[in-house]
């Protein structure tokens, strides 16, 4: 028995794997556009980044009497990043929804083929969630992880040569604290959080079905008097989801603050450098650019956190979408 109870779990883990694999094998027919997303918000991301960066300096130049940067520069980069981002979001956006349509069709197609082969249907409650909750879960693939990552793996080669012009040992120092909060602090909160996932997607499914039930059977429900008993079975439900959520929102406040301290610490070490302290020195107009472009590289870096939380959501949505077939 105990050898049985360890191995649902890695089980788990490898089925969700593959549910993904699947999920995203049927959007095939929507890889233009996915990629086209992707490439107009790597565009958009360059642009921003630039943005910033010639804002600090064309501030630190205001400051000492230098023009360093035009203002027509600045309108510019700010336009072409506006335009980006609107087409950025348009398309992949749009991308998305219709990876949705084709995914919902595969369900639907899924369902019947189940129906007719005499296996039956699931739960009419258990049949929405999978439908609505978590097919409309599974938009965070591209939009909240493969998206926000393509752009992150781009920002640390930019802060590592940009930087590095100026300092070696501070472009290494900030790039180390840049992985760290793009990368490590996500994939950390991932794993750690993605049994209270789990718990989380199943609970939602849980008090759709006893919802549904409650409301569907209520004329069976009341002629034998159990009304109380259903609806102590969805309160008790509906405590364990929002236990459920609690604690994945205690995890998402901890994993933002890390990701917080870790651009804090980016930034201080930038200052330390303007200021020529400690072992670093860069002059004041480079400093105040670099400032700026940090500032910049970990706001961008700051949705992968959040993504970190949800993959293990994700990944549960996409096992019981994909368990229909």
């Amino acid at each position: 028995m105990n050898r049985k109870s360890n191995t649902p779990s890695s089980h788990a883990a490898i089925g969700q794997m593959q549910a993904i694999r699947r999920i995203l094998s049927l959007w095939h027919t929507q890889t233009p556009r996915l990629v086209a997303g992707v490439f107009l918000a790597l565009l958009a991301l360059c642009l921003g980044l630039a943005l910033m960066q010639t804002s600090g300096l064309r501030v630190a130049g205001t400051v000492v009497g230098e023009v360093l940067v035009a203002t027509a520069t600045l309108r510019w980069v700010g336009g072409g990043r506006v335009v980006l981002r609107y087409a950025e979001r348009l398309f992949a956006h749009d991308a998305m929804f219709r990876a949705l349509a084709s995914l919902r069709v595969w369900f639907f197609r899924s369902l019947a083929q189940g129906a007719a082969a005499g296996l039956g249907f699931r739960r009419a409650g258990d049949m929405l969630s999978r439908l609505v909750s978590d097919i409309g879960t599974l938009d965070g693939l591209y939009l909240r992880i493969l998206v926000p990552f393509t752009c992150a793996c781009l920002t640390l080669p930019i802060l590592l040569l940009i930087l590095g012009k100026q300092s070696v040992l501070l472009a290494v120092s900030v790039g180390v604290l840049f992985a760290c909060s793009a990368f490590v602090v996500p994939y950390v909160i991932a794993r750690t959080s993605q049994q209270n996932a789990e718990l989380l997607t199943r609970s939602l499914a849980a008090l759709r079905i006893s919802v549904l039930d409650l409301v569907g059977g209520l004329r069976e429900i009341r002629a034998f008097g159990a009304e109380k008993r259903m609806l102590a079975k969805v309160q008790a439900t509906n405590a364990a989801l929002l236990n459920a959520q609690l604690d994945l929102a205690r995890r998402s406040a901890m994993a933002n603050a890390m990701a917080y301290l870790i651009g804090q610490g980016a930034v201080l070490l930038v200052l330390l450098a303007t200021a020529g302290k400690i072992f670093l020195h860069i002059t004041p107009l480079a400093g105040v650019g670099s400032l700026f472009l940090v500032v910049a590289a970990f706001e961008s870096a700051s949705t992968l956190t959040r993504a970190g939380l949800q993959a293990g959501t994700m990944g549960a949505a996409a096992q019981r979408v994909v368990e229909v077939a």
